[in-house]
């Protein structure tokens, strides 16, 4: 899947909005699946999909 520029801002903002600080940062990419699948119903991902896709996002922010 091929996702937009507004689904690319949702998945890096939906990414850093579900941190928890436990000693060290851990974020939940699961949490985000869940909000992209609310916001974004029709579009088809699966859990490896969405990975690697916010990885990619986050790599080509820095």
């Amino acid at each position: 899947m091929v996702f937009t520029q507004e689904q690319k801002i949702f998945v890096v903002e939906s990414y850093f909005r579900n941190d928890h600080p436990v000693g060290l940062w851990q974020y939940s990419i699961q949490a985000s699946v869940i909000e992209f699948r609310q916001q974004f119903p029709d579009a088809v991902l699966t859990y490896n999909t969405f990975q690697h896709n916010v990885t990619y996002c986050i790599l080509t922010l820095s």
